[in-house]
């Protein structure tokens, strides 16, 4: 790996996914307008079904949500985190390396293996980006799939039998950061977001980018168009490919301050994607 590009990959923890110009456009082709409509009508509620039940068909390739007859819409993955961490005070466990956010906002967090404790798991995971085995879960689990969009949908995602809520985002599949896009999956009425929603108070806007999304892209879009660059520019750095497809992986030691979990450091390969795209 060149110092050029060792410095470039090498200067950031954060993840940030490509804007694709495809879903630029998508963006800048939405009626905002649309968005005003009066609350209480009933619309929104109509408009939130759909989008509903758009999303649980354009993700059931990769995982099956049908357990989960609530749905929510979030200012992304990290409102909906920040909302389970307000309503729910029992002991809780992350794993090392996993997003650090859940860890920020409520260090208390018990040591991992605790059947007893709720543990908050993302996958595919925030450590390297690759979808993990979690089969033999068998504590309380809140799900955190914000990478969905920018892996292949030959993969799937087993839902452990004790999951609680799972979230999804736009902002890593699709390069929507500023527009805060979620949606959460709950077995059980969200003592919070449910009532908002009985009162149709949610982001209308955030309703009509999503769903502009689904219906002009496949699930697997990102990955599908770009994972060609991925590897290229993986085979140039000797890198190995995660799962999504802006990350490289590497074990070499001049990089070892980006490894979050084990040998392996997680590189953000979107500055080169950006660059080539």
């Amino acid at each position: 790996m060149s110092n050029k590009e060792l410095i470039l990959l090498g200067t950031t923890r954060w993840i940030q996914s490509p804007m694709l110009p495809e879903v630029k456009k998508v963006l800048s082709d939405i009626n905002t307008s649309e968005s005003y409509i009066n609350r209480g009508s009933g619309e929104a509620t109509s408009k939130l079904k759909d989008l509903i039940k758009r999303h649980r068909n354009w993700i059931s390739p990769i995982i099956d949500v049908s357990d989960f007859p609530y749905a929510y819409i979030t200012n992304g993955v990290t409102d909906a985190i920040n909302l389970w961490k307000l309503i729910d005070k029992r002991p809780w466990q992350i794993r090392s390396g996993d997003y650090s956010w859940p860890a920020m906002i409520d260090p208390s967090n018990p040591p991992v293996d605790d059947d007893n404790a709720v543990l908050y798991v993302s996958n595919p995971s925030a450590i390297n980006g690759n979808v993990i085995d979690l089969d033999n879960i068998t504590a309380p689990v809140i799900l955190d799939c914000t990478y969905i969009g920018a892996i292949n949908d030959h993969h799937t995602i087993t839902v452990p039998p004790n999951t609680e809520q799972v979230m999804f985002g736009f902002s890593k599949g699709w390069g929507v950061i500023g527009q805060r896009l979620g949606i959460v999956y709950t077995k059980h009425k969200h003592p919070i977001l449910h009532p908002l929603q009985m009162v149709e108070c949610w982001n209308y806007l955030s309703v009509d980018i999503m769903d502009q999304i689904i219906k002009s892209f496949p699930i697997n879009y990102p990955h599908y168009n770009y994972s060609n660059i991925q590897n290229t520019l993986c085979d140039k750095l000797d890198l190995k490919a995660s799962d999504t497809y802006f990350i490289g992986l590497t074990d070499d030691a001049k990089v070892k301050h980006m490894r979050r979990a084990g040998k392996e450091a997680r590189l953000c390969l979107t500055p080169l994607i950006q660059r080539d795209i």
